[in-house]
């Protein structure tokens, strides 16, 4: 029993990485052929294209680079690097990193920083987790009318919090249980 239920959450997990790598890997694959037959025929569309490219090809590579730290970190094989810092200013980085690919997809980045003291804390996995958080309000809030994303930091007890804030649909009741599966 419990190899099979193994076997169908792999099964789920590899469903799931496939369908999130065609996405931007159509995508740059459409811009690219309408580019190659020349069907693209001013400059600024040839630059949105271009840039469209960039960014789903950086998309991609952050979703591989998820699946790899999924990897190490299923394996017991992840390092974190834990070092005092200010997260305000690493979660300011990333959303000023991801400005212009919001911004492109129609949507405002607000940033709201609230008081919270240096800490230990791995840097890196912090931009991972606010990259994350931050493509999928861009992906699951695009068809709202409210194209405002914010991102707060704040202190709760002994803990920092991180949080994204989008107008989109929202995880339905039935999976939020999952969420952190």
């Amino acid at each position: 029993y419990e190899q099979v239920h193994l076997s169908r959450k792999k099964d789920d997990f590899i469903s799931a990485v496939s369908h999130e790598l065609r996405t931007p890997l159509t995508s740059i694959r459409m811009y690219t052929e309408m580019l190659e037959k020349d069907w693209v025929r001013t400059d600024a569309k040839r630059r949105e294209y271009y840039a469209t490219m960039r960014q789903e090809s950086e998309r991609l590579s952050r979703l591989i680079e998820n699946v790899l730290d999924f990897s190490r970190i299923q394996r017991g094989k992840k390092h974190y690097q834990f070092t005092l810092g200010n997260v305000n200013e690493c979660v300011n980085d990333v959303v000023r990193m991801m400005g212009p690919c919001a911004e492109q997809a129609g949507f405002e980045l607000v940033n709201e920083p609230g008081e919270l003291e240096p800490f230990m804390f791995d840097r890196d996995a912090v931009v991972q987790i606010v990259i994350n958080l931050l493509d999928n309000a861009l992906k699951y809030a695009n068809g709202t009318d409210d194209k405002r994303i914010i991102v707060r930091t704040r202190k709760q007890k002994d803990y920092a919090v991180i949080e994204v804030e989008d107008h989109g649909p929202g995880i339905p009741r039935n999976q939020q249980k999952k969420i952190f599966e």
